[in-house]
């Protein structure tokens, strides 16, 4: 019985542990809420995503991307990237940004491929960093 309750135990950390892995703070924008909207929208419509769904009031857009492998020996037949934004005031001048990465490879055997929320800290870094880039 002790064995059981010390395995439950760590099995609920590591899923905890890994929950924590799975999120990345919002980060603050020093501009306004619509100019911080229009300028997301701007960067994924120039960076070829197609924009699923847009609601301006609760600032929160939806967007995704497939992306092609060009290796005639590889099994992966691509990689489809689902974006979730959201973007809300913090202040009159200020803004916060959080993205959440979906990301699902897809093979030739139809039956396996690997899907989940991305843990990549760099390609989140990457998309803020090209938003605040935007003109």
């Amino acid at each position: 019985m002790k064995s059981l309750f010390f395995i439950s135990i760590i099995l609920l950390n590591l899923y905890v542990g890994n929950i924590d892995a799975q999120t990345l703070e919002p980060y603050t924008v020093d501009q306004n809420k619509d100019s911080l909207f229009h300028k997301t929208i701007g960067y994924l419509h120039k960076n070829q995503y197609f924009i699923d769904c847009v609601d301006t009031t609760s600032g929160f857009i939806k967007a995704k991307k497939y992306v092609k492998n060009e290796n005639l020996l590889s099994v992966i037949l691509g990689r489809r990237t689902e974006l979730s934004i959201i973007i809300r005031p913090v202040r009159e001048d200020e803004s916060s940004l959080s993205i959440r990465i979906y990301q699902t490879t897809l093979e030739k055997n139809l039956y396996y491929h690997e899907e989940g929320i991305c843990e990549d800290k760099t390609m989140y870094q990457a998309i803020i960093r090209g938003i605040l880039d935007t003109e």
